[in-house]
């Protein structure tokens, strides 16, 4: 009889254990496998000579500049920045003079050899926004450089303290700009957010995204140039606004859409 509690009582001890972890590891298992599915960039995708130009990044960027108040507001500051080409890991050639925040474009073979995923970061040290030359959709080019840019404002003039704050709000206009550009990415998103809406947490809704999810979506941003250093990076976005999708229909507010941050960000291995 002890016996048979005591299976039982390790059986409900482990139970509890993978319940609480099943949204974790189910998310992890999914991002695995389809990033697994997905190409590498070819060797001419990564090679010097795709480089994407500042004349590019800058058109690219200027034809997302009227989203909404805040995009007008960046862009307003960013256009005048200096830009610089990396030459080696920790060295830079200006390309294009100005003033403000260094915008520094890493090239597609250099990007490669600095990990799997894309690089895209602004660095607090030396107060630069680092952007990969690989070839990318305008809108994805665009999100990118006004989240990141965002960033450097929110440490040089606003001198924001709070790092969870500082990403929501950031992921909140990259959303903002990918939905005014992407048809259906917003209805794709809210569609799977609302298969958890009758569910206690965020984490069991964003858990319901598929192999199949992140495909579409991606495929609705990137199309045919999806590959998985790209997706690297975009189905941390998909997540996330899934997350944030979530707890707009449950009526949350911002302190519950910087938990939905911290989780997926605490799901990345790196």
């Amino acid at each position: 009889m002890k016996l048979h509690i005591i299976c039982a009582l390790m059986a409900l001890v482990c139970t509890c254990r993978a319940a609480t972890t099943q949204p974790e590891q189910k998310v992890r298992d999914t991002v695995n496998a389809y990033l697994k599915s997905l190409p590498r960039p070819t060797l001419s995708e990564t090679s010097p000579e795709q480089t994407l130009s500042v004349e590019s990044m800058l058109a690219a960027v200027s034809r997302h500049k009227d989203v909404n108040d805040e995009t007008r507001r960046i862009w307003k500051l960013a256009e005048g920045s200096a830009w610089a080409v990396m030459t080696e890991r920790h060295k830079a050639t200006i390309v294009k003079p100005g003033s403000g925040t260094l915008i520094v474009i890493i090239p597609p073979d250099m990007d490669a050899r600095m990990g799997n995923d894309t690089k895209y970061f602004y660095n607090t040290q030396d107060r630069a926004l680092y952007m990969s030359g690989r070839t990318a959709p305008d809108i994805w080019i665009a999100q990118i450089f006004f989240h990141e840019y965002g960033h450097s404002l929110q440490h040089q003039i606003l001198r924001m303290e709070d790092g969870l704050l500082r990403e929501t709000l950031m992921h909140t206009l990259s959303i903002q700009i990918i939905e005014s550009g992407v048809r259906g990415y917003r209805e794709k998103i809210r569609g799977i957010a609302l298969r958890g809406a009758d569910t206690m947490t965020f984490k069991d809704a964003v858990a319901t995204v598929s192999e199949a999810d992140l495909l579409e979506l991606d495929t609705l941003i990137f199309g045919r140039l999806r590959n998985r250093a790209l997706s690297g990076n975009s189905v941390v976005q998909h997540l996330i606004a899934i997350g944030f999708s979530f707890a707009d229909e449950k009526g949350l507010g911002i302190e519950s859409k910087k938990q939905v941050y911290d989780w997926v960000d605490k799901l990345s291995p790196n």
